[in-house]
């Protein structure tokens, strides 16, 4: 479905972002080879701290077309939250906001260098920007990845205890979206909306997964 629309974003300014199919593939296809280039394999665990927008997106499918795992991180973790979660993750990278760069810097002090702190927007010099990656060559998985590969590692909100990373395959997903497209009875003129942040499942699973398993659109407010 290369030229239906595939994912909508609109800022909390307003700005709005649409990407085709192709247009995405494309873009995502961009950032990971720019993942590959920064030293990230098959395998790593990388921290995703974003709101919802393009960049989460193109983080998370181009981490998976390179066999990487992303682990979403809540915007407003603090510096010990964040350390928790590297700690336990054992991630190799970041992928944040410019806002959040000084905390996440904190919170991985030790365990990883400035430069695998990926910067979406203006960032200080010792930290990787994000725009960068789309300057690198366009990376095509080959048939890299299986199905029970790991994704994703979620963690719980820790009610009875500290937070627990739930490991998510690659199976894991589609089914997700396939099963919520089937009781939804989704089709590919549809459209889902969501305001829950893409760094929880539901949004994952219900408003993403679930469109792209049946060729519809997605709008994902900031």
């Amino acid at each position: 479905n290369g030229d239906s629309t595939f994912c909508i974003f609109e800022s909390a300014d307003g700005n709005v972002r649409a990407y085709t199919y192709a247009e995405f593939d494309a873009a995502a296809a961009k950032v990971a080879g720019g993942l590959i280039e920064l030293g990230i394999k098959r395998g790593d665990p990388v921290i995703v701290q974003l709101p919802n927008s393009a960049e989460f997106l193109l983080s998370w499918f181009a981490l998976a077309a390179i066999g990487a795992v992303m682990v979403p991180v809540h915007t407003g973790h603090t510096t010990r939250e964040i350390e928790y979660v590297a700690r336990k993750a054992q991630a190799v990278a970041a992928i944040t906001r410019g806002e959040s760069a000084s905390v996440v810097d904190d919170a991985v002090a030790g365990r990883l260098s400035s430069d695998r702190i990926v910067v979406v927007g203006e960032a200080a010099t010792k930290f990787t920007e994000f725009a960068s990656l789309s300057s690198a060559a366009a990376y095509a998985p080959v048939g890299a990845v299986k199905a029970d590969d790991l994704m994703q590692i979620v963690f719980t909100s820790g009610t009875t205890a500290e937070p627990k990373g739930v490991l998510l395959t690659h199976a894991n997903a589609i089914r997700s979206g396939e099963q919520i497209a089937r009781s939804l009875y989704l089709t590919p003129s549809d459209r889902a909306i969501t305001s829950l942040p893409l760094f929880h499942v539901n949004a994952q699973s219900s408003t993403l997964l679930a469109a792209l398993s049946v060729g519809a659109s997605c709008v994902f407010l900031e």
